[in-house]
């Protein structure tokens, strides 16, 4: 991403993280040079208690300027326009109202910027969070839980790793997945953009699918590794210049 990013909107461009988490990706822009600012969820059950704190602990320099670092309810002062770019990594899965994120995108994006955002769609194979083929595509919870509890039993998943039974452990990810996950498909999230100004596009998904395979091979056989570079898309979300 961040090589992407030096290519399309050299630093010190003024970069927007949504779902900045504990900082990681954050931290990498700010040492390429680019002017950061991060937000995050608070108690949405996908983090750790901790995890804004540790951003904070990453990023000592931006936590000492309250405009940096936020919680999603404290961004609303930002000034309309004010970034060159928004990134997010593994986030547009998680958010409950696409509509909503999508308008104020569009609000805190100056005129010619854009949005970088790489995530499973729902077209994707394979549902990494459960790490398990087509789990996000099973509608009945009765069904999912069978499938993830089957698997389970398989040892494959992530049901047979928690620390409880595999039945407590199936009925927890499956809870997940219905609650804390809202996938949509490709031509869903470009449709939703463009009804709030934003120009889609999702030809760089091939590209970082290249990347990712030469950054992250292994030669190793089996396990749920080489999936997960099969279970993302690259989502470009411009703002026309007038």
């Amino acid at each position: 991403m961040i090589r992407t990013l030096q290519y399309l909107r050299p630093a010190p461009a003024r970069i927007l993280e949504a779902g900045c988490g504990d900082g990681q990706l954050l931290s990498l822009l700010h040492r390429a040079g680019y002017d950061v600012y991060g937000f995050d969820v608070k108690n949405f059950g996908l983090q750790d208690a901790a995890f804004f704190e540790r951003c904070h602990a990453r990023l000592p320099d931006l936590a000492a300027d309250p405009a940096r670092l936020k919680l999603l309810e404290q961004t609303s002062d930002w000034p309309f326009e004010q970034f060159e770019v928004v990134v997010s990594n593994q986030v547009l899965e998680h958010v409950s109202d696409h509509d909503h994120f999508f308008a104020n995108h569009f609000r805190v994006l100056k005129p010619g910027g854009f949005g970088l955002h790489v995530f499973p769609a729902r077209e994707v194979l394979f549902e990494f969070h459960l790490n398990l083929p087509l789990a996000h595509r099973i509608a009945n919870k009765v069904w999912l839980e069978r499938y993830v509890r089957w698997a389970g039993h398989l040892r494959l998943g992530k049901a047979h790793k928690g620390p409880g039974s595999l039945q407590d452990e199936s009925r927890n990810l499956t809870h997940y997945l219905n609650t804390l996950t809202n996938y949509k498909t490709t031509a869903e999230l470009a449709a939703l953009a463009r009804r709030h100004g934003l120009q889609p596009s999702y030809a760089l998904t091939p590209a970082f699918y290249a990347e990712r395979m030469k950054i992250n091979w292994k030669p190793r056989i089996g396990g749920a590794w080489p999936w997960k570079y099969i279970a993302n898309v690259t989502l470009v979300l411009t703002k026309p210049s007038t």
